[in-house]
């Protein structure tokens, strides 16, 4: 390989432990987000959990939860070390899986699927893990449309 090869794959590589570091920056806002919600530090300076979060631009309330609770489940709980975590995916991944997670054997497999599928595979195992049939053997004939309104944003479920 040509030292210009090189520097491109190394390159490369760095850009892949920069995202993995990403991940692992969310494990670590979970513990300090579990923290200072935990022990109210907050206060007094802002007058509410909700108020504080509400300092966060780019996280809503919701996903500050969804956050914290990804941090308890897998590394409170189940005692994983974040860096561990982190390959398996993003705290969105470990979020949708953790409602599967009862204990450290469950987390074992959907971990390791975690960290070997991409996002709508793994979705698809969950649905599969929910209501026990294969998505790739579902003939989807039993559906409905659901149609909403532009402009009060109604929801309706329409059948076939």
């Amino acid at each position: 390989m040509s030292e210009l090869e090189l520097e491109k794959k190394g390159y490369c590589e760095d850009t892949l432990e920069m995202e993995q570091g990403a991940r692992l920056i969310y494990l670590m806002l979970g513990e300090r987000l579990s923290k200072i919600r935990d022990s109210k530090m907050y206060e007094p300076y802002w007058s509410s959990w909700h108020e504080y979060c509400m300092e966060f631009k780019d996280l809503s309330t919701g996903s500050i939860s969804k956050i914290i609770t990804v941090y308890k489940k897998f590394v409170v709980e189940l005692g994983y070390k974040p860096s561990d975590l982190a390959k398996a995916g993003g705290w969105t991944k470990l979020y949708e899986i953790s409602k599967r997670v009862d204990d450290k054997k469950d987390a074992e497999k959907w971990l390791g699927l975690a960290e070997t599928c991409s996002r709508k595979d793994l979705n698809d195992y969950l649905i599969e893990d929910e209501v026990g049939v294969e998505m790739s053997e579902c003939k989807h004939t039993d559906t409905y449309v659901i149609r909403v309104c532009r402009e009060c944003g109604n929801k309706e479920e329409v059948y076939e």
